[in-house]
């Protein structure tokens, strides 16, 4: 997700079939402790970016 030099801070909903581990892409940190089915992931005004990738719970 990007958010550009211009553009105000923003919010994204990230949505999954079903509860996954989400993830940072770049360091691996878990964005909530437990599996969850959406993800509200915030962007700061001017230019900010996320890496984000979901993981299945087994």
């Amino acid at each position: 997700m990007f958010n550009y030099a211009d553009k105000v801070a923003v919010e994204h909903t990230l949505v999954a079939d079903s509860p996954v581990m989400w993830r940072d892409l770049w360091t691996g940190e878990a964005l909530h402790p437990r599996p969850i089915a959406s993800l509200t992931v915030k962007l700061e005004a001017g230019l900010s970016s996320r890496a984000i990738i979901m993981s299945a719970v087994s």
